[in-house]
């Protein structure tokens, strides 16, 4: 297990500039540059995620899950508090009202360019991802957080060949989620099926179920090591209801119950102390203010 992460809160101050938009993305996407919690420089991808959409709290869990499951993402990660008007003159067609928007911000790869993100999974490339060692442990990842939208686009090959992933804006489900709807919408892993992970029933292959709960043991141990930061966090973007529902959900699934991935198992888990964070949308960088 990775050193603990931490997903600071920047102020729209620590934003230098938004770069042009990114086409061929569903939600708004640009290189952008900001300067991060220590002064430093950072080249970055900004994805605005209006209050009210449940797609930042996914993202934020996901990155968290993955650096603790040593599963590559990008290095950094932040929550920038931005100026709608500095939005509005990016994606004038969109509705960004009056107060300041929370984008997810996340440190560029070492990936040749963008269009790295647009890969064909061809024979060579699902031979090259079942061989990379973090896949079961990103596998699992998904499937606990429900992860509705995992595929092809969503994987960075990189400069040195091996592979990093993107993108938990439709964990639990979809980001349009709630308490009543959590654990109520059947996923099937977009690229877990393309690889032939299921069978024509859309049945897990038992080889790939023996993988996923050996996987297993880590979401066990990194739901006790991030239950501080996850609490804070879905408390910060929805209520303390939500919250704990979130929570009480993810602590009913470390195995999977309930699902076809499921097959029991008795690990002994121990149980990390606690995680540092930030506190949800508030501005922590060094002599900077959100407004």
């Amino acid at each position: 297990m990775s050193r603990r992460p931490v997903v600071h809160v920047l102020a729209n101050a620590n934003l230098s500039v938004i770069r042009t938009p990114l086409s061929g993305y569903r939600s708004p996407v640009a290189l952008a540059e900001i300067v991060d919690e220590d002064g430093q420089p950072r080249r970055c991808y900004l994805k605005p995620c209006p209050l009210g959409n449940r797609a930042l709290l996914g993202e934020i869990i996901r990155w968290l899950w993955c650096h603790t499951m040593d599963v590559r993402a990008p290095e950094g990660a932040w929550v920038v508090l931005a100026d709608p008007q500095r939005l509005q003159r990016h994606w004038p067609t969109h509705s960004w009202g009056s107060e300041l928007v929370p984008c997810w911000v996340t440190q560029e790869l070492d990936a040749p360019a963008p269009e790295s993100r647009r890969l064909a999974l061809t024979p060579d490339r699902a031979a090259e991802l079942l061989r990379w060692p973090a896949w079961w442990r990103m596998l699992a990842i998904d499937l606990f957080l429900e992860n509705a939208d995992a595929h092809i686009r969503n994987m960075i090959l990189l400069d040195d060949d091996s592979w990093a992933t993107i993108d938990g804006s439709e964990c639990f489900g979809g980001s349009d989620w709630t308490s009543a709807t959590l654990g109520k919408r059947p996923i099937i892993h977009k690229l877990a099926h393309q690889l032939r992970l299921y069978d024509h029933r859309f049945r897990p292959q038992e080889t790939a179920i023996t993988n996923i709960q050996s996987a297993l043991t880590g979401i066990s141990v990194t739901l006790y090591a991030l239950k501080d930061p996850v609490l804070h966090w879905a408390t910060g973007l929805t209520d303390t209801k939500e919250a704990a529902a979130l929570y009480a959900h993810l602590a009913a699934r470390t195995h999977l119950e309930n699902t076809p991935w499921h097959q029991p198992i008795n690990p002994s888990i121990g149980l990390p102390g606690k995680s540092t964070h930030s506190t949800p949308l508030a501005a922590d960088a060094p002599g900077s203010s959100p407004r």
